[in-house]
């Protein structure tokens, strides 16, 4: 019956995460033919610069990013400037620890079964300083909290990539027999100092037992549950990433949207992507 409470919970999630999904690909589409329309009305009836017109088709969304839209199953590291990750009590979490965002709750490592990878994409650089480039790399992985089992959606971006890459290539040659969803992994955070900063990563490693054996997911029903939530988390990385791509070089958006950051997706700028990021570099 606990079992069956459970995967009941994570389907629970999974169904929410599926209706998210389906709403970000949807309103993407429409808010995008709608506003075309609107300016194009717009620019119709008001005698507008060319400047002017520019400026507005530029900035139509900035400062709205909080007028709205779902929220989607976060799961960060609190920084120093993370202040709107508190706990169910309304306090600040703790610092170098992930945050989850539905349940409002922090560990200091985590079991997960790892669900899909997207692609690699930049978005703009909100803030760039001079000499700083004007699009951050990044990378999204979506998962499954073994504990609580509840989808999850990490951001990954800049050299922060670099712990999840090594990883990467250390079980491509297990996922030749066994899905990557199978695999036990614990995730921890590591803190970096440098150049008088300060920042929190986060490490890969999978569960092993006592006798250094690899620990796999032996249990029919959540495997045939995390599977069942794989294209949903695809879909939702593919209506994020095409309303927030822009182009490595410019930081313009390749899809015609400014890319805003919105909740959940830190924007850093002391840190560069890997230079170049090659196609070969990457191990999935």
């Amino acid at each position: 019956m606990a079992k069956q409470t459970e995967l009941k919970g994570t389907n629970a999630g999974l169904e929410k995460l599926r209706v998210t999904a389906t709403k970000i690909k949807t309103e993407a589409k429409v808010e995008a033919k709608a506003r075309d329309q609107e300016l194009a009305e717009i620019f119709s009836d008001i005698n507008l610069s060319t400047d002017v017109a520019g400026f507005y088709k530029e900035n139509a969304e900035l400062g709205t990013e909080n007028l709205g839209g779902e929220s989607l199953p976060l799961l960060k590291i609190t920084e120093n400037g993370s202040i709107k990750n508190l706990d169910q009590a309304g306090n600040r979490s703790p610092i170098g620890q992930f945050y989850y965002k539905p349940t409002k709750q922090s560990f200091e490592e985590l079991g997960i079964s790892l669900m899909t990878v997207s692609r690699g994409f930049y978005t703009k650089n909100e803030d760039p300083k001079p000499g700083d480039k004007l699009a951050n790399y990044n990378q999204l992985l979506g998962g499954m909290i073994l504990e609580n089992l509840q989808p999850f959606i990490f951001f990954s971006t800049s050299t922060r990539c670099s712990a999840f890459w090594d990883f990467a290539k250390k079980i491509k040659p297990l996922t030749k027999s066994v899905p990557m969803m199978g695999l036990e992994i614990k995730m921890t955070v590591e803190k970096k100092e440098g150049d008088g900063k300060v920042w929190h990563i986060a490490n890969y490693e999978l569960v092993k037992d006592e006798e250094g054996k690899i620990q796999l997911i032996n249990d029919l029903d959540l495997l045939n549950t995390i599977k069942s939530g794989v294209q949903t988390i695809e879909d939702t990385f593919e209506g994020f990433i095409s309303t927030k791509e822009v182009d490595r070089v410019t930081g313009k958006p390749l899809s015609g949207q400014v890319g805003v950051a919105q909740e959940g997706e830190e924007v850093f700028t002391d840190d560069t992507p890997p230079s170049p990021v090659l196609k070969d570099d990457i191990p999935f």
